[in-house]
């Protein structure tokens, strides 16, 4: 080498390291994650320290300041800083796969409901009416609501469903 300065450290490697622990790993947990992250942090500014250490001893000649210490300080507030966006990232993620999941809970809930009372509505109906007089009042019932959400009919619903039968006598 011709330059008598150390060639510089850039973290490159140890910041895809930290988003891969954050971001891809499927870790339930948020403390456990934060914990593998510290880990990798640690392993990482140690690995930095121990070959900056070597590299320094073979460039620098003594009398000149090698910034080591300012090095250090900074890698260690990266790390922290890039901890804690992760911790940060994770947890917005986990607070919208809640919302998600809350959401859709509700919505197969509301779906339950509106059947057990469509059976209840039907049921009830059915005791109080015979099954082809209430099969027409279902049909026309049906046929006066799509008429008032499709052309905004404002028709009272007036069918009849009285049927006369002979021979009949109320005792």
């Amino acid at each position: 080498m011709s330059s008598s300065h150390p060639p510089h450290h850039l973290p490159v490697a140890s910041l895809f390291n930290l988003i891969y622990v954050y971001l891809f790993l499927p870790i339930s947990r948020k403390d456990v994650a934060v914990c593998l992250g510290m880990v990798v942090s640690v392993i990482t500014i140690s690995i930095t320290a121990i070959s900056k250490y070597f590299i320094d001893s073979e460039f620098v000649t003594s009398g000149e300041g090698t910034g080591y210490g300012y090095q250090m300080a900074a890698d260690v507030v990266f790390h922290v800083c890039v901890n804690m966006i992760g911790w940060y990232v994770r947890y917005v993620g986990d607070i919208n796969m809640r919302r998600g999941f809350l959401d859709k809970r509700g919505c197969i809930e509301t779906t339950f409901r509106l059947k057990y009372e469509k059976e209840q509505e039907e049921s009830l109906l059915l005791s109080i009416i015979p099954k082809h007089i209430a099969s027409q009042v279902g049909e026309e019932v049906s046929q006066f609501i799509s008429n008032l959400t499709n052309e905004g009919v404002t028709e009272k619903f007036s069918e009849t469903f009285i049927e006369r039968h002979d021979n009949v006598s109320i005792l």
